[in-house]
């Protein structure tokens, strides 16, 4: 069902769409979930665990640069994936779960926690927000100029924000 449900799209999602795939009556399914919420966050959470975190990066800025890179493709390949993970549901626990990972692992290349929270989060938002604009303007996922783009945003804006996050507004007291 949570397949079907991935399969069918974030923005397309209803019980009535996932109980066609599935060749079900609509009903069938709230045995299973008790809304379209509950479905839409099976979905979500579902497609998140499959984010594998960098794990060969050895800089605070590699490690964003990689994030980011599979953060956008993971909203070129679920659209509105980047959406879900920006509702900070209560009931999306395993996506709280992954992104706390994240900014762990910035913690442990000394990197502090408001910071590694901040630059997680920011790093997500250009990732999300760049691949939304891609499928807006109708552009091809994979086009060299869209990824050589993607990276220049990125690489500077991590490069701007691990450089001077001692003058970044959250660390103003």
């Amino acid at each position: 069902m949570v397949e079907a449900a991935v399969d069918v799209g974030f923005a397309d999602l209803s019980i009535k769409r996932v109980a066609d795939r599935l060749g079900v009556v609509p009903t069938a399914l709230y045995h299973h979930v008790a809304n379209r919420h509950d479905l839409y966050v099976a979905a979500g959470e579902h497609v998140v665990d499959g984010l594998e975190l960098p794990r060969d990066a050895t800089s605070p800025g590699g490690y964003l640069r990689e994030l980011a890179h599979a953060l956008r493709h993971l909203e070129q390949r679920h659209p509105g994936i980047g959406a879900f993970c920006s509702t900070a549901d209560p009931a999306a626990t395993a996506t709280e779960e992954k992104i706390s990972a994240a900014a762990a692992d910035l913690t442990e290349m000394d990197v502090s926690s408001t910071d590694a929270a901040m630059l997680t989060a920011i790093a997500a938002n250009i990732a999300f927000s760049f691949a939304a604009t891609e499928r807006a303007e109708g552009q091809r996922a994979a086009s060299d100029q869209a990824d050589e783009l993607f990276d220049w945003v990125i690489t500077n804006a991590v490069g701007a924000l691990v450089s001077d996050r001692a003058n970044a507004p959250w660390n103003r007291r």
